[in-house]
């Protein structure tokens, strides 16, 4: 065995199947099914490759790794996610992620870097431009499997068993597709990413800048289907942060590819030919994106509405879009509303951030009472829509300025070998893959501008810049290992076991995940004995994980409610353990405000054992304000408390506060009016059924009940 050669085929292959398998995993056996199995595919592609590097470093006697163009701004960009970690409001989610995507956390960003080192210091430009190849590949097949569901019918419900429909999501994917994605906005910040690739491949090929006839073969009419396929699966996405992203890349593409070419009118006949491709693709999928081709479109044809049809829910018309296309607020107002409220974490944690990740437990703090007024107000918000205001929000200045070094430099060395490939290594046609690059990595930060980064796009954002590196690396002779020393033997066996360990930890986060999402299932299905001990043999395996503590407190607060007309002291103990599951979650994590609306729940369920469990729900409501002041839920449930206890005059203060931060409140003035009610406060009863009535909900039967009984003025 040639140990050399064998490891560096084995990584190889390792980064081919990368980018061919990351963009197409998802399973249905996890508690989220697109993005925490593509990072745990993450981390076993980094496991592997990092592994066997270090093998080969070790066989070859190779002990300094070469500096490349990247490697200053990459460790800049380490250090300072080390520090937000250290400095975090919550090291544990800043450490992995936040549950249960991962992508983000300091372990994910420490695999994209042993990737990209790894890379840099494995392969050349021949290498970068196979890898491409797979990279196309994995876009092609992504994009085959996520088209068909604007028509109706979904790969994934065919595997789920649902059968050829597309009923099997809960999502209109009819309306935006998605695929192995699981957003639309993520499969189209994948296709922007890649697009240009193919465009310059048929560029690059255009030999000697002579004649452009040459290029109707297979292989360039291959590079013509890729775009067609992956323009046309961005325009079912109807993701407009997409289509944004990709008239940007266009235009740098365009100016790239022209840049000191001296033979500019074949090139520019060829961007017509794919520009006119873009154009007849738009002209045939591109409806209701750009509101005046559609009128167009629909008074042409006669018609007055467009609606997409389901053919598998009886034909009934369903309305897919944006919020506001659905009859909520407008997307973008909702965005400025977060981005506001991220500005101000960013001034509350100027150097390091509130913690990588930790976006949904700061947010709380920081968040603007404008977002009680809009359609998505009781939706948590994990990140803030905006990669470069979560960076500053988590990672704060240092984090900020990092990430921006790194798309700069990314930027100004890319133009440079395009402006100058002048050193003779390459064939002048790279210039123009390189131009790709840079016009992807340029779209994919537009996109990210209005949204925010996942794994298969993360894996890009790492590996763009490591392509790149490698465009001036010299072909080196293998030179061959066919025997091990005892002392090269140890350390293989070394690394081998670390590797195994590392594995093994992946498998045991994966198993973990898969009992929680079962035993979440059972819970759903009120198998609540099957329930615990799934959820339980979950925490037994990562028992610092406070989101299995939070189910299992729901959970046993479920038990204890069936028990109580049955065996009161069976329940008594549930209730006690529910409490105690709780407090668990709450110790490990202070900042997450769903675990105390989660312990409000249970501790106010769990009164009708001991009435001293609504003084704990008061306390820890009040905890809960001092960490979401301008959440009327919250205040809403503490009247509730104080009702139960019959202390009306705070009850009274509470809910009017709820109703001063969400004025369109229907439950919190519905509360307001039966405590005047009680208080003998009749007008001011009145005065909120009649709002609800008037503003809220002209139908509500309960208010109108309440209204009656009050009688004439």
């Amino acid at each position: 065995m040639d140990w050399n050669r064998t490891t560096k085929k084995a990584i190889e292959l390792l980064f081919h199947l990368l980018f061919l398998t990351v963009p197409l995993v998802w399973t249905n056996s996890t508690s989220e099914l697109f993005e925490f199995p593509k990072m745990l595919t993450v981390y076993v592609f980094s496991i592997l490759i990092g592994g066997l590097f270090l093998v080969r470093r070790v066989v070859a006697d190779h002990r300094k790794l070469e500096r490349k163009a990247f490697d200053i701004p990459l460790l800049i960009f380490l250090t300072t996610q080390i520090l937000a970690t250290l400095f975090s409001i919550n090291k544990h989610t800043s450490l992995i992620g936040y549950y249960s995507r991962f992508h983000g956390g300091l372990l994910s960003t420490i695999s994209y870097l042993v990737l990209y080192f790894v890379y840099v210091n494995s392969f050349d430009w021949n290498g970068a431009k196979k890898h491409l190849k797979s990279l196309l590949v994995g876009g092609l097949l992504a994009s085959l499997y996520a088209i068909p569901e604007h028509f109706g019918v979904s790969f994934s419900c065919i595997a789920l068993g649902s059968g050829a429909t597309a009923s099997c999501w809960v999502q209109d994917v009819i309306s935006r597709i998605f695929g192995t994605f699981g957003q639309p906005n993520w499969l189209a910040a994948y296709m922007i990413t890649v697009v240009f690739v193919p465009m310059a491949s048929t560029i690059s090929n255009l030999k000697n800048h002579k004649s452009i006839r040459h290029l109707a073969d297979k292989n360039q009419i291959l590079n013509y289907l890729l775009v067609g396929i992956f323009f046309a699966t961005l325009l079912f996405t109807k993701s407009r942060s997409g289509l944004l992203g990709m008239g940007v890349g266009i235009l740098i593409f365009s100016i790239l590819v022209l840049w000191k070419q001296k033979a500019k009118t074949q090139v520019v006949k060829l961007l017509a030919t794919y520009y006119l491709l873009l154009a007849t693709v738009f002209i045939l999928f591109g409806k209701s994106l750009v509101p005046v081709y559609d009128s167009l479109v629909n008074s042409m044809a006669g018609n007055n509405e467009i609606t997409a049809v389901d053919e598998t829910n009886d034909g009934q018309p369903v309305v897919g879009g944006t919020q506001l296309e659905t009859g909520g607020t407008e997307s973008g107002e909702i965005r400025q509303i977060v981005w506001q409220g991220a500005m101000d974490i960013w001034k509350r944690y100027p150097l390091f951030g509130s913690g990588v990740e930790t976006f949904a437990y700061a947010y709380n703090g920081s968040r603007p009472v404008e977002h009680n007024l809009v359609s998505e107000w009781d939706f948590l918000y994990n990140k803030a829509h905006n990669e470069w205001l979560n960076f500053a929000a988590t990672t704060g200045t240092f984090g900020l300025v990092s990430y921006l070094l790194i798309i700069g430099w990314f930027g100004v060395t890319s133009f440079g070998l395009i402006s100058d490939p002048g050193t003779g290594k390459q064939e002048p046609g790279s210039r123009f893959l390189v131009a790709a690059l840079l016009s992807g990595y340029v779209a994919l930060g537009v996109s990210n501008f209005f949204g925010f980064s996942t794994v298969p796009v993360g894996v890009l954002f790492f590996m763009f810049p490591a392509m790149v590196a490698v465009y001036n690396n010299k072909p080196t002779s293998e030179e061959s290992v066919l025997e091990l020393s005892p002392g090269k033997w140890i350390k293989v066996a070394m690394i081998g076991l670390v590797m195994v360990a590392l594995l093994f930890q992946v498998n045991k986060v994966l198993k973990a995940d898969r009992l929680y999402a079962q035993g979440k299932k059972y819970s759903r299905n009120n198998q609540l004995t099957d329930a615990i001990n799934a959820i339980n043999a979950a925490v037994k395996l990562k028992p610092k994980e406070p989101v299995y503590q939070d189910e299992l407190a729901k959970t046993a607060a479920k038990v204890a409610l069936g028990l109580v007309s049955e065996d009161e002291e069976s329940a008594g103990q549930f209730a006690r353990l529910a409490v105690g599951f709780h407090q668990a979650s709450l110790n490990e994590n202070p900042y997450y405000l769903p675990y105390y609306k989660t312990g409000a729940n249970v501790l106010v369920n769990m009164a009708v054992f001991d009435d001293g469990y609504l003084d704990d729900a008061e306390q820890l409501l009040l905890r809960a304000i001092g960490l979401a002041p301008t959440d009327p839920k919250i205040r809403l449930t503490l009247g509730l408390v104080y009702i139960q206890q019959e202390r009306l005059d705070e009850a009274q203060f509470a809910i009017e506060k709820a109703v001063q931060l969400k004025p369109n409140y229907e439950q919190a003035r519905y509360s307001l009016g039966l405590i005047y009610h009680d208080l003998e406060k009749l007008g001011q009863a009145r005065e909120q059924y009649e709002y609800i009535l008037n503003f809220i909900q002209p139908d509500n039967r309960l208010v109108k009940e309440a209204l009656a009984e009050l009688g004439e003025e």
